[in-house]
């Protein structure tokens, strides 16, 4: 349906929650996740030869970046519960 919600979310004190109530929402988190590890593993073979502290912290950029793409349409898509 356009315009229905992909996530239901909550803002709390330091802390943002979501979980999705559709079925395009669990498409999007599942996906979201999914090309988060494929990214952080692409990184890995990337980045290989070198020292361990750069590719773990290119990882971990990797890594934060999905979530916070994640959480970022989990907002826009999403509406406050009541």
């Amino acid at each position: 349906m356009r315009g229905e919600p992909w996530f239901i979310y909550r803002k709390e004190a330091g802390r943002f929650r979501a979980m999705p109530v559709t079925w395009q929402g669990w498409a999007m988190l599942l996906g979201g996740i999914a090309l988060t590890v494929a990214a952080v593993v692409i990184v890995g073979y990337m980045t290989e030869g070198q020292h361990l502290a750069v590719r773990l912290i290119l990882a971990a950029i990797v890594n934060v970046a999905g979530i916070l793409g994640i959480l970022a349409v989990a907002l826009r898509k999403g509406r406050p519960s009541a």
